[in-house]
This record gives structure tokens, C-alpha cells and sequence, in this order.
């Protein structure tokens, strides 16, 4: 059966985000992130990651999608929920400076926010117009901006010396790793810039055309750059044979190309990409797929992720190169991080394409059963009948604390961006 992304995501606000009572699991997915674990965690040592940028896309679209429905008792309560929210983003950009603690290495904490304050002034539009909210998420979105592209412009990534980012991205140069792991950092290279032109490209459209007075995507003074984070994602993941980053074309390694292909990082890429051509050409309705040939290539990403499953019986986090009909190798022993990633993939909902999530869905399910005899029984989740099966892959991360510490919620923020992406491309998923 399937279940329309509203219909999905009005349950997992419930089981997720209303609170509920004072203990821990009972506040409500934002205060805990909040007020627990961000607050516990000095990773890069300012407390603050994407995951709240996500839930507050995703309550944005809620809010759009339970006032088209007549749903006002749900809608006041997302309304509430993410007006106290940007409270706590304000006291963070600005109080606390979050932006300028920022840098390219943890650049996320910055380029989510983009999107988030993005949804928000577009879906709330209706709801918020004009409010003291709507001041402080622009005030919030111009200043995440306005240091994203600072750090574009002058970072050099970890002691490189071929450039900066933009200088990298617009000579279209394979980054070449000089220290550390050169593996991680060509593929955390190519995430960030999806995860910067991804925003821009939203804030574009979403705010700049359909909100403002943009006709044409040139209009916006930051267009030039989307179109050359595109490029460069396009040249370094598809294009010259000798030039590409990452082997997701399936070509032998070399010094200046990623050893392995990392799942989360390539469904990010793909999806930065499908987000990325609605800044270069603008589609007449937000819920269709614009025109671009950045899009032409998220197919082939999710072809490569077919491959993959069909070899291995699931989707390594880590593996070998995949090419643009079929993975590079089928040798098993090139599997370097076994357990089954596949909603992962949710992601790629920004391409808005039904088919993609049937078999995303579907895949998840026949992987997500627990079966003690399976060796990678741990990555399991719980499918409950009658529920959509993204429902189960968010509640996986969050049912338990050790397995939620160890993962970062990786299931569950891609499940619920992928569901954010459902609302707006209007997308169904599958039990």
C-alpha cells in the first residue's frame, strides 16, 4: 500500500516530535537534539550539527502540506514547534557566532541552515508571512549565505596547496590528497559542494522566482557559482576518465581519485545534484523536475546503487568504484564496510521520481527484516504492518541509545529529509 508523504510524516510527528512528557524520549526529537546530545557533543567544538536543519525542512513542508489538508490542530502544533526552533538557531548564529566558528571542514553547520530557513520562508509563506519568525529566518539564511561563500572563496581544504575551494571548483582540478586519508577527504570534498549548491540553488528558486522577483536564474548575483559546483560535481564524478574525483565511473585508481565509493556521501552528492538544477533552470511548478543536465546524471547514480545491490544482495556504506551501467568489480572481498545502507538513498527523493522510492522501499524492506542468521543482523530494523517502511528506518536510530551514539542517526536524518523531499517533489512511499 501506498501512503502519501503527508500521511507519513503526519505520524512521525506524532511519534516523534510532539512532547510528550518530561523524561528522555519523551520531549520530542528537536529538544532532545537540543538540549542533549548537541549540547553533550564537542565534536569540532561548537555543539551544533545539519540535523536540526533537517527536521526544521521537514516540519516546514508539514506545516504546508497539514494546511492544505484542513489539519489546523497539526498545523498550529509544527507552527509552534519550529517557531521555538529558530529561536535556538537564532541564539546560535548570533549570539553564539556559530557562522564564524565555521569552517570548510565542518562547512554542514552553515549550508543546512541555507535550506532550512529556504523551507521555511517558502512553505511557511502562507502561514508566517511577515512575523517576527520570518525576520529572523532571513536574518539567518542571508548570514549563513553570506559565510558559506566567504569560506567558499578563501578555504584551502586540510593544508591543501592547489587552490581554493572556488579556484578548485572552477579549474574543475581532481583534488589531490597530501596527508591524512586522501579516501575521506576526495569524497567529503565533493559532499560539501553539493551540500552548499544544493541551498543556493534552492534559495534561487524556491525564495528568489517564487517568491521575489527573479524571472530567470541569472537574476540571481550567486548563479555563476551554482553553475560552477555543478560542473565541477558533474567533470569529477562523470566526466574525463583522468579527471574524475571519485570512481563512480568505474575507471582504476589513481593518486588523484578516491580509492572507494562511500554510499552516504554519493546519495548526498546525487541528491545535491538534483537540488542543484532547480538553480540553473527553473521548472514552472516547485513539485516538477527542472530542465538541467545536472539531473541527467542522479539516474546514474541510482543505476550504480542497483548494480551494487544486485552483486553484493545489499548496499555496502563502503566499496569499490561503481561505473555508470554497473560496479566496478563484483569481487566480494572489495566490500570494505559491509552493513546494508540502503535508505540511504532516500535522499535522492529530490529527483522526484516515483520509481526510485518503490525500489528504494522496496529494497529496504526485503534487507530491513531481522533474521539472527544474517551477519549483518544488527543494521535490522523493526517493519511494522500498516506503517510506511521509511516510518521504520526513522525509528531505527532512535529506539536505542548505544545503536543512535554509534550510527549519528544516519538512517534516521536521511529518512526524514526523504520525507521532506517527498512533501515537495509529492511523493508516496511504500509498506
Amino acid at each position: 500500500m501506498k501512503y502519501s508523504a503527508f500521511e507519513v510524516s503526519k505520524r512521525v510527528f506524532y511519534e516523534h516530535y510532539e512532547k510528550k512528557g518530561t523524561a528522555e524520549g519523551q520531549r520530542g526529537r528537536i529538544e532532545e537534539l537540543f538540549d542533549g546530545e548537541m549540547k553533550a557533543d564537542a565534536k569540532h567544538g561548537i555543539k551544533f550539527d545539519y540535523r536540526p536543519s533537517i527536521d526544521l525542512m521537514f516540519l516546514a513542508a508539514l506545516d504546508n502540506e497539514a494546511r492544505k489538508a484542513g489539519d489546523t490542530q497539526l498545523a498550529t502544533k509544527v507552527q509552534n514547534l519550529v517557531e521555538s526552533t529558530v529561536d535556538k538557531f537564532y541564539t546560535k548564529m548570533f549570539t553564539e557566532s556559530l557562522p564564524e566558528k565555521t569552517t570548510w571542514g565542518n562547512a554542514g553547520n552553515i549550508f543546512y541552515p541555507i535550506k532550512a530557513m529556504v523551507f521555511i520562508k517558502f512553505f511557511m509563506n502562507g502561514s508566517k508571512k511577515g512575523t517576527p519568525m520570518m525576520k529572523k529566518v532571513d536574518e539567518i539564511r542571508m548570514k549563513c549565505i553570506r559565510r558559506s561563500m566567504e569560506l567558499y572563496k578563501t578555504s584551502i581544504w586540510k593544508g591543501q596547496q592547489v587552490g581554493t575551494i572556488q579556484e578548485i571548483v572552477k579549474a574543475k582540478k581532481p583534488f589531490t590528497p597530501t596527508s591524512g586519508s586522501g579516501n575521506i577527504q576526495a569524497a567529503t570534498v565533493l559532499n560539501a559542494v553539493s551540500q552548499l549548491s544544493g541551498p543556493l540553488a534552492l534559495n534561487s528558486y524556491l525564495v528568489g522566482n517564487q517568491l521575489e522577483s527573479f524571472t530567470v536564474p541569472t537574476d540571481y548575483s550567486l548563479r555563476e557559482d551554482i553553475a560552477d559546483m555543478g560542473n565541477y560535481l558533474y567533470e569529477m564524478c562523470f566526466g574525463n576518465a583522468t579527471r574524475r574525483q571519485c570512481n563512480y565511473g568505474g575507471v582504476p585508481d589513481t593518486i588523484n581519485r578516491a580509492e572507494y565509493v562511500i554510499s552516504g556521501y554519493s546519495a548526498w552528492v546525487a541528491g545535491g545534484l538534483a537540488q542543484t538544477g532547480h538553480g540553473t533552470v527553473y521548472p514552472n511548478n516547485f513539485w516538477e523536475r527542472p530542465a538541467s543536465a545536472f539531473l541527467t546524471r542522479v539516474p546514474q547514480f541510482f543505476k550504480g546503487f542497483q548494480d551494487c545491490f544486485n552483486v553484493f544482495g545489499f548496499l555496502p556504506d563502503t566499496t569499490r568504484a561503481f561505473g555508470e551501467d554497473k560496479w566496478h568489480t563484483t569481487q566480494k572481498d572489495h566490500i570494505l564496510y559491509p552493513p546494508d545502507t540502503t535508505p540511504y538513498m532516500y535522499t535522492l527523493a529530490y529527483y522526484g521520481d516515483q520509481s526510485m522510492i518503490d525500489w528504494i522501499d522496496y529494497k529496504t524492506m526485503r534487507n530491513g527484516l531481522k533474521d539472527p542468521a544474517r551477519k549483518f543482523a544488527d543494521n535490522g530494523i523493526d517493519i511494522v504492518p500498516g506503517e510506511a517502511i521509511i516510518e521504520a528506518v526513522i525509528r531505527r536510530d532512535l529506539k536505542d541509545p548505544t545503536l543512535r551514539a554509534k550510527t549519528g542517526q544516519a538512517f534516521t536524518t536521511r529518512g526524514i529529509e526523504g520525507l521532506a523531499a517527498g512533501m515537495f517533489k509529492r511523493l508516496s512511499f511504500n509498506d
